[in-house]
């Protein structure tokens, strides 16, 4: 529900609404009472916590996925719900109401593979006053874990999107119910799996949120996870002594930084556009007089190198873009480094073992474009958020800001990118594909509701080199130490904070224009503020303009291009038969793209629960 406002947000959020006191209202009895009968939902707990108290996970063996506990928390009433869906399958979501509350609610997302009510992650939300909501999408595994997924639609329907839907609805339901009162705008903030969880519901139900911050996002896992395999092996198949080392990938590294540092007008060890910087890979082997094969490569090897950091194509369909590999300023060690033990990152076996074929024994050798076709052809849950017409979202008042690391070594950057640019296609009259030759294209079809904006430095969601400043309250950042948990010590303000820059966005019509992320030694705010720089809303790009580099006052915003990737095919339902061993998970949205509503089954359950509700 949105609702006019003239006044603009404060540095700290006011609070709008009477304050409620959680001792008189937290009572199950009076909690329970909220959600009828005919919404399948019933009360599993409900949990007075004091100022400055805690609550959470309990532990690893009660929740793997988010198993800490959240401290410091404000007063307010912790409750969980479980609730029965038309499928037949259970999923439980959870709520901090904090007494004093801000009008507002806000989501919280999950991470991988995994499921869990993210209690630690709402407990900086909590602290603006949000009323706030997780779900566990239907299973409790830890993100790494897909083994819940193996033969089972239910499972896999519900956490596609159907648990984080649902959840939202009765979360509104709860939030008038326990307040007396509803909420006026409602957000979701999230990174990783919980940025895909946002940008499929801002596709499929556009009303959910008015806006939404959505990180590292990877839309389309039927690629991105077989890229992940993919990308093991050139390391991994190639002769030992044609294998790239940790000590190798640190050198080029170093090179990297060496060729590509200088682009924003500054040494620091930042690489603000890997993917502008033309990079030669010569200096990288081994000659008469450098030949110590610990840090230089024989040719061998810097094809492995190659292989590893260029965007994986079909070299059977004319190179054909099937995914963007890692940036040149990002780790490969971890998916694609010599320390695997001969096998590809689970990252991309355990998504095509689990969703696609259902079979563990499944041999990661048969991998292949026809297997993407494949995962493309059953979109498992109807997980895949490829819908680059976000019309409906953008004409129901909803914005959209999005955020990747420049050197994201587990999502590759070029994933935010390219939905982006697809976008940005589909949207300025054009139907989806390549944008290599339109790289000057404008924004401005999207400046009023979609902005993206690419930390240089960052890798997956948060933290960097040591150098780069990363902190701007985002999901899946956690506070710094000896804060209080709330936005960005010291500077709680929409220029440095995300959230509060949505909710200027959404509420007051104040676009973001850049951000500053915020460094502190050591990540302590007791030790002070090491860094801050503004990020700029892409294609924009910071530049140096003279002064204290560790000054945000020093950099501006100037003008740059798109990337330009090529398009990427996203096969359709029946485009593949699947193999003897794989067998549908669910049925498949409409695949290129253009997904106007869920389809078979998610259909089905969806229906069943708008009844219900």
């Amino acid at each position: 529900m949105r609702w006019a406002s003239s006044t603009l947000i404060p540095a700290l959020i006011a609070i709008s609404a009477p304050s409620v006191s959680a001792t008189t209202t937290c009572d199950p009895a009076i909690i329970s009472a909220i959600l009828g009968p005919s919404t399948n939902a019933t009360l599993k707990s409900a949990v007075l916590v004091v100022a400055n108290g805690t609550y959470g996970g309990g532990g690893f063996a009660h929740d793997p996925d988010f198993p800490g506990n959240a401290t410091g928390l404000p007063a307010l009433c912790a409750v969980e719900f479980n609730v029965t869906s038309p499928l037949g399958a259970h999923f439980t979501f959870g709520m901090y109401l904090p007494d004093a509350w801000n009008n507002r609610l806000m989501g919280a997302g999950n991470t991988g593979f995994g499921g869990g009510i993210d209690w630690t992650e709402m407990a900086p939300l909590v602290h603006y006053g949000f009323a706030t909501v997780s779900t566990d999408t239907g299973h409790l595994s830890g993100p790494a874990d897909a083994k819940w997924a193996n033969h089972a639609p239910n499972r896999l329907a519900l956490w596609g999107s159907i648990a984080l839907h649902t959840s939202v609805v009765l979360a509104k339901q709860v939030v008038t119910g326990y307040y007396g009162d509803d909420a006026m705008y409602s957000y979701f903030s999230a990174c990783s799996g919980g940025g895909r969880q946002g940008l499929k519901d801002l596709q499929v139900y556009p009303e959910d949120f008015d806006g939404v911050i959505a990180g590292a996002a990877p839309w389309l896992l039927s690629h991105l996870h077989p890229w992940a395999a993919h990308v093991s092996m050139p390391n991994l198949l190639a002769d030992p002594s044609d294998n790239v080392t940790d000590a190798h990938f640190d050198r080029f590294a170093e090179e990297v930084v060496r060729q590509c540092d200088p682009q924003d007008g500054l040494m620091d060890h930042i690489v603000a556009d890997p993917y502008g910087c033309q990079f030669d890979y010569a200096p990288l082997l081994c000659n008469s007089t450098f030949t110590n094969n610990t840090v230089c490569f024989s040719t061998n090897q810097l094809g492995v190198l190659r292989a590893t950091y260029e965007d994986w194509v079909d070299t059977e369909d004319n190179n054909a873009l099937i995914w963007p590999s890692f940036s040149l300023s990002a780790d490969a060690t971890g998916l694609a480094g010599s320390g695997l033990n001969r096998i590809p990152s689970t990252f991309g076996t355990a998504y095509l073992e689990n969703f696609v074929m259902n079979d563990t024994n499944w041999d990661w050798h048969a991998l292949n474009a026809s297997t993407v076709i494949l995962a493309d052809s059953l979109n498992p849950g109807e997980a895949n958020a490829d819908n680059f017409d976000l019309t409906r979202f953008r004409n129901s008042g909803g914005k959209l800001l999005t955020y990747h690391g420049l050197s994201d070594s587990l999502i590759p950057t070029g994933a935010s990118i390219y939905y982006y640019e697809q976008v940005l296609a589909t949207m300025n009259g054009g139907a989806d594909g390549s944008m290599a030759q339109n790289k000057n294209t404008s924004t401005s079809v999207l400046d009023d509701f979609y902005r993206l904006f690419l930390i240089p430095g960052m890798g997956h969601c948060s933290h960097s080199n040591g150098y780069a400043p990363w902190y701007f309250a985002g999901g899946g950042q956690q506070p710094p130490a000896n804060s209080s948990g709330y936005s960005v010590p010291g500077f709680e303000d929409a220029e440095h904070d995300i959230v509060l820059a949505l909710m200027a966005w959404v509420e007051n019509g104040t676009a973001p224009d850049s951000l500053v992320a915020t460094g502190w030694y050591e990540q302590d705010v007791a030790q002070g503020v090491k860094m801050q720089r503004p990020v700029c809303p892409y294609p924009q790009q910071a530049k140096y303009q003279g002064g204290g580099e560790s000054l945000a006052s020093s950099w501006s915003c100037v003008s740059g291009s798109l990337v330009g990737f090529d398009a990427i095919t996203i096969a359709k339902e029946g485009n593949a038969d699947p193999p003897a061993t794989a067998t549908a998970s669910t049925t498949s949205s409409s695949g290129g793209g253009m997904y106007a509503a869920p389809t078979g089954m998610l259909a089905a359950a969806i229906v069943g629960l708008a009844f219900a509700l």
